[in-house]
């Protein structure tokens, strides 16, 4: 725990930062055709949530429209002319996060382990940060750390530091010895900041020299 008075705390700003979420694909247990979507693209979901229902049916059947005139004099046995195979089966999310996409529709077909659903989570987001490499000496005595994004009004979003250095190299893999990276992760993301590419400011809080850890 740092114990130094607030004037030997220093503040820096990043020149440069980049949101990095993680994106997880979400697939089907079953086989069969969406009757109902809980969710759409944009929205923000809980672990656990209900994401679709989907009414199980045979494989083959998806790939051939005419089997829709089959069981309609049986409709327990069939949705829309189409054979069940049990009852309809609910679709959870596995993590929490954003609808990035949804490739289903309602009344489309979904085979099992096919992707239907893409999530930005919300509790592991990654963003990389570039500062001066003039304040690299400060960085190392880095204790706090803060995500401002346009998109958030510059509300400050608290985050945890997991990696100072490394320098920073451009697009044909040139070093940038002008720059210092900083990586940090967001626990708690709000929407705005999870669409990937987003433009953020990391601010770095670092003890001053002198300053004594207990």
């Amino acid at each position: 725990m740092v114990t130094c008075p607030s004037h030997e705390w220093k503040t820096f700003s990043s020149l440069e930062a980049y949101v990095l979420p993680h994106v997880i694909e979400i697939s089907s247990t079953t086989s069969g055709f969406v009757t109902r979507l809980f969710t759409r693209e944009g929205e923000l979901i809980v672990r656990g949530q209900d994401i679709l229902e989907i009414a199980p049916a045979p494989e083959w059947e998806q790939a051939d429209p005419a089997v829709r005139l089959r069981g309609q004099a049986d409709p327990s046995s069939a949705i829309d002319g189409r054979e069940r195979l049990g009852p309809s089966v609910i679709l959870r999310a596995s993590a929490s996060g954003l609808v990035w996409r949804l490739w289903v529709r309602v009344d489309g077909p979904v085979r099992r382990s096919r992707k239907v659903l893409s999530l930005i989570r919300s509790d592991d987001v990654l963003v990389l940060a570039h500062f001066d490499r003039a304040v690299a000496r400060h960085l190392g005595r880095a204790r706090l750390a803060w995500v401002r994004a346009p998109q958030t009004s510059d509300r400050l979003i608290p985050a945890r530091i997991l990696r100072v250095g490394c320098g920073h190299s451009d697009s044909q893999g040139n070093g940038r010895e002008d720059l210092e990276r900083v990586v940090v992760q967001l626990r708690s993301a709000p929407a705005e900041v999870l669409w990937p590419g987003s433009d953020a400011v990391v601010e770095i809080t670092c003890a001053a020299e002198g300053a004594h850890d207990l």
